[in-house]
């Protein structure tokens, strides 16, 4: 368990497990950048070699040790901070962050526009009571630019970018054969909804990063059809269906339910 620390200092959470050296030209190069210090950023791995090769090489972050796989590792971060404290949440392999511009086209953030992005984030999350928010989910700025700039009804919010007041409901569950859970992005934005009624997306930003099956051996379309059939299961009144791509991976899709949150007249 961390030791006491000030609410007021924005965290920077990150999850890595082998890599070492990606994490540095990626997610932790983004928020170098952007002039968070190292102090300030949480790296949870989940054994002892990367606990100790993060410590040598990363020795002014926070690196932590926490459970394996992405239930394990979700849940410990939950249970890691005090409930209400607020922080971003990242995966390792993000590369860029964006908005779009005057002319509805991509442009990646300056340091000043990413710190107005984050105190957007929670400023928006306190006055709606709300506990999770997220980006557009693609980097495409023609589909972002036909949304509503913000959005509080249930949607997907990929979690590889998104910011947390930490919720102590919110544990994810295991799924299928593995154990684990490949569409925990899903099962997230539906616990934060219905602890809360309402997500929130800013929808004229994205991230771009490695998604979908990198670095996780043990994915296989097979389970992975296991793990939406379940979920879909769990959730009738919030998933209408799985949805198979064209490689054989699949996704879910949510029902249309408006915030159930009245202060924004749900």
């Amino acid at each position: 368990k961390k030791s006491s620390d000030t609410r007021n200092i924005m965290k920077d959470v990150i999850k890595s497990k082998n890599r070492l050296e990606k994490i540095g030209k990626k997610s932790l190069k983004l928020l170098r950048d952007y002039d968070v210090d190292d102090s300030d950023i949480y790296i949870f791995v989940s054994n002892d070699k990367d606990l100790n090769e993060y410590k040598e090489k990363y020795s002014n972050c926070n690196i932590i040790k926490g459970d394996e796989g992405i239930v394990g590792i979700d849940n410990f971060i939950v249970d890691y901070f005090d409930e209400g404290e607020e922080y971003i949440y990242m995966n390792d392999d993000i590369d860029s962050i964006y908005s779009l511009d005057e002319n509805d086209k991509k442009k990646k953030l300056d340091t000043n526009e990413f710190k107005y992005l984050v105190l957007k984030f929670f400023s928006e999350m306190r006055v709606a009571n709300a506990t999770y928010g997220g980006v557009y989910p693609c980097d495409n700025s023609l589909f972002m630019s036909n949304q509503d700039e913000i959005t509080y009804d249930l949607s997907i919010i990929i979690d590889g970018f998104s910011a947390c007041i930490n919720n102590k409901k919110i544990k994810l569950n295991r799924y299928g054969k593995h154990q684990d859970n490949w569409l925990s992005d899903y099962e997230k934005s539906i616990l934060h909804f219905i602890d809360r009624g309402i997500t929130i997306r800013l929808n004229h930003y994205c991230f771009k990063g490695e998604f979908f099956g990198k670095g996780i051996s043990e994915r296989n379309k097979e389970n992975h059809k296991i793990n939406a059939d379940e979920m879909l299961a769990k959730y009738p009144q919030y998933i209408s269906s799985v949805k198979t791509k064209s490689g054989g991976w699949n996704s879910l899709r949510f029902k249309k339910i408006k915030t159930l949150n009245l202060f924004f007249g749900g």
